[in-house]
């Protein structure tokens, strides 16, 4: 009875144990189950399929993934090896049974990619295949199972970017792009890199701030602004922006911006840029030379009226001083008379001054050049300076001990420094410091770029610097126009500059000047610098006693008071004196009766019909002993060239007194 009770708890035991282990198994089926869908949902979403072939039969196993794939219709037994092989596309069929034998044969798990050609509709598609070998007791490979997953998207996306990276690494510009979400840079193509001074790598995940400039805004806010611009404006923005490298330079780029979503950073602003350093450059030093160009202009229209002006001007002041000064020599004059005399004579000599500083900035005066040591004229003028700018200004000079000479009229020269120096005084109302500096210097080609007026070469620069009140750009734009001047009305003709402006110009150099308000001036001239010669020349001519004479002298001028005026003073000194209104009036003269002997010509350089050097080039064929005096207001290519007179001319320039007419006649006649 006992052993029936025990074996009846025994059953019930061993049933409630089967009982449980069954419904574990159930648990663990339904688990599989799970996996098993999960594992089926996995393929199907990545595309993945499973397969077994088996060697011997060459028959293939596919999982439903893969009839789905081809959209082929699910069998239940083996594919034929060779319906699979047709599917895998013809340039490929050689390395992909290749690859799988030699697996086999060696009994190792292979990976390999190829393409197939969908049996539907003939679409190429990349498949990426992982397969093992599986082996008998005897170690011999029986079947291969793996994996097939359909790779053609990822393939396409992979060769379109690197058809972009390849695009991208040879463009020409830069390429970026910023995450908008935390303005942080997620590509650069290597051109952006290097275009910034960074490594191809480096700027990667940098924030934006590391590329703009500093300027109003911060670099977030402008690609805020940018991106705002961008909405409003169809999808596009374009425009300059000033940038910065890695060494912290600062250069300039053409930016073209658009915005769109990138499937790994969300919406990223693409921007191409183009580096346009060299083009902004070229622009401002275009702008810079159209502006000295425009300048230059008006300045020698300018001169040319000026020129015009004092070449008609200075023969009114020749009759003007002459006759003044014939009526003071007068005996029965009274005192009221004389000093009415005195004071036309005084007005017409300051007109004349002025003529000659018209002349000078229009390049019509005469020069006399000589070889000159720069150093040595400023030495000279020395004390003569520190007089003139007085106790309150410190005169510094700072001079180059190898400065080599140049060739220019001395006296010129020293009215350039005296004008500069007077001008800077005068900027200095409480005082400052005056420096004159020279220096032996080379121009080269990219001081040409910058003033194209400029031709390179060897120079000899004469700095003039003040710590004045300076200018602004405004008036540097005028300071070198006749009339123009900054001074209080009765404290400056404006000619200053002017003349200083045409003496430069006329002796083949250049002038600039640099200012700031409040913060001083510095005038620089550049002479060509003279090569092939040591020693100085200064000239020694001192004056002489005007003397008469009895010699003929036929007078050619076409301004009748002056001519008269002239006529009656050499008429004065004792000569004979024929007088003609013109060149071919002069002519006529001479071939009318009998052949007339003439001593001098004194004749104007300027006059209708026939000038003075053709008329004075016709008589000294007829007589070869015959002098030449020119008279005239300004320089004409005749006589001078570049405003230096041709070797052996005499000229006299307008205005004149009669002592210098006397003084000048006389020496000439005893020059022959």
């Amino acid at each position: 009875m006992k052993d029936q009770e025990k074996t009846k708890e025994q059953l019930i035991s061993d049933l409630e144990e089967l009982r449980q282990e069954n419904h574990e198994f159930k648990q663990a089926k339904e688990a599989l189950e799970s996996i098993e869908l999960m594992l089926q949902n996995s393929q199907r979403i990545g595309r993945i399929g499973s397969f077994e072939m088996d060697l011997k039969t060459r028959e293939v196993k596919w999982s439903d993934q893969l009839f789905d794939l081809f959209s082929l219709e699910r069998t239940k037994g083996p594919i034929d090896y060779e319906k699979v092989l047709a599917l895998i596309h013809p340039d490929d069929r050689e390395k992909a049974t290749k690859i799988s034998s030699e697996a086999a044969k060696e009994g190792k798990s292979y990976k390999l990619e190829h393409r197939v050609i969908h049996p539907d509709d003939g679409q190429v598609l990349n498949l990426s295949i992982i397969g093992n070998v599986i082996r008998n007791e005897k170690k011999e490979t029986i079947k291969i199972a793996g994996t097939v997953q359909d790779i053609t998207e990822r393939k396409r996306v992979e060769e379109t970017q690197r058809l972009q990276n390849e695009i991208t690494a040879n463009m020409f510009e830069g390429v970026y792009l910023i995450r908008t979400s935390d303005m942080v840079i997620v590509y650069t193509n290597p051109k952006f890199a290097e275009m910034f001074g960074y490594g191809p790598y480096e700027m990667i995940g940098q924030p934006v701030s590391i590329v703009n400039a500093p300027q109003d805004l911060t670099p977030e806010e402008t690609v805020k602004a940018i991106v705002s611009e961008i909405e409003k404006g169809g999808g596009h923005w374009q425009g300059e922006v000033e940038n910065i490298k890695k060494d912290g330079t600062f250069f300039w780029c053409h930016a073209s911006v658009s915005v769109f979503d990138h499937p790994e950073h969300g919406e990223v602003l693409v921007s191409v840029h183009t580096d346009i350093t060299e083009r902004k450059r070229s622009e401002e030093s275009l702008r810079k030379s159209e502006e000295q160009l425009r300048q230059a202009q008006k300045l020698e229209s300018i001169g040319r009226l000026s020129g015009g002006i004092a070449h008609d001007f200075n023969n009114l002041l020749t009759t003007i001083i002459g006759y003044s000064e014939l009526i003071s020599l007068e005996e029965d004059l009274n005192d009221t008379t004389k000093e009415g005399v005195r004071e036309i004579k005084n007005s017409a000599e300051r007109a004349a001054a002025l003529t000659q500083q018209l002349l000078a900035f229009s390049r019509k005066q005469v020069l006399k050049p000589q070889v000159i040591d720069l150093n040595r004229l400023i030495t000279k003028l020395g004390r003569m300076l520190k007089r003139l700018i007085g106790e309150d200004i410190d005169l510094t000079t700072k001079l180059d001990s190898k400065l080599g000479h140049i060739k220019a009229d001395p006296g010129q020269v020293e009215q350039v420094i005296m004008n500069l120096v007077v001008n800077a005084r005068d900027a200095m109302p409480e005082g400052g410091t005056l420096t004159i500096e020279t220096q032996g210097l080379y121009l080269d080609e990219s001081y040409h770029q910058q003033h194209p007026e400029v031709t390179p070469g060897y120079y000899v620069l004469l700095a003039v610097s003040d710590t004045g009140h300076g200018m602004d750009e405004e008036t540097r734009k005028h300071i070198f126009e006749p009339f123009f001047t900054t001074k209080e009305v009765g404290k400056g003709t404006g000619f200053g500059l002017s003349t200083v402006y045409g003496i430069v110009k006329q002796s083949g150099g250049y002038i600039y000047v640099y200012s700031e308000p409040d913060h001083g001036t510095t005038f620089k001239i550049y002479l060509p610098h003279l090569t092939g010669t040591k020693k100085q020349q200064e000239s020694l001519t001192g004056k002489r006693d005007p003397m008469g004479g009895a010699e003929t002298i036929l007078l050619v001028e076409d301004e009748e008071s002056l001519r008269k005026m002239a006529g009656r003073i050499l008429e004065g000194y004792g000569y004979s004196v024929i007088e003609a209104t013109d060149g071919m009036d002069a002519l006529k003269i001479i071939t009318k009766g009998d052949r007339l002997k003439i001593d001098l010509l004194v004749t104007d350089v300027v006059m209708p019909e026939m000038g003075g050097k053709e008329l004075a080039d016709k008589l000294t064929a007829e007589y070869p002993r015959l002098s030449v005096l020119y008279i005239s207001g300004y320089t004409d290519n005749a006589i001078a060239h570049h405003g230096v007179l041709d070797e052996g001319v005499s000229l006299l320039q307008k205005p004149f007194s009669p002592q210098s007419l006397a003084e000048k006649v006389r020496g000439v006649l005893d020059n022959r």
